[in-house]
């Protein structure tokens, strides 16, 4: 009579089929979070980087009108651009209590939508004072 042995390893190595779909949801859900983060930042870095361009913009063309000119009064529209960046300024320049000085809003807009304010910046001119 021959005698069977029972081997001492088990013969279960693997996981089940419910272990693998747990373990492939699981990664499915943190794969498509750092997608839409990576989704979300590439955006928000378009935006930022428009923004830093307005903010140059603006400020170039507030620092060439302060240095040439002592504006007139009234709104006045004027183009920019920078990098692959269109702009639209937007300036209303008014008078002040004294005659030498002129208050200047000037307002920074995306020439593809003029509604989203970029930036906006406030400076003052001064006429050349004669003694």
């Amino acid at each position: 009579m021959a005698i069977i042995k029972k081997s001492s390893i088990p013969l279960n190595k693997g996981f089940t089929l419910v272990e693998t779909v747990i373990a492939l949801l699981v990664l499915s859900l943190i794969f498509s979070s750092v997608m839409t983060l990576f989704n979300y930042t590439i955006k928000n870095s378009h935006i930022l980087k428009q923004k830093v361009f307005a903010e140059w913009v603006l400020h170039n063309h507030v620092i060439m009108r302060q240095s040439t000119e002592f504006p007139e009064t009234g709104k006045r529209k004027y183009p920019a651009t920078m990098g692959n960046y269109d702009f639209v300024i937007m300036s209303d320049v008014v008078n002040t209590s004294h005659l030498s000085f002129r208050k200047s809003r000037a307002t920074i807009f995306s020439a593809a939508n003029r509604e989203q304010e970029l930036s906006d910046m406030v400076s003052y001119y001064s006429s050349k004072i004669r003694w």
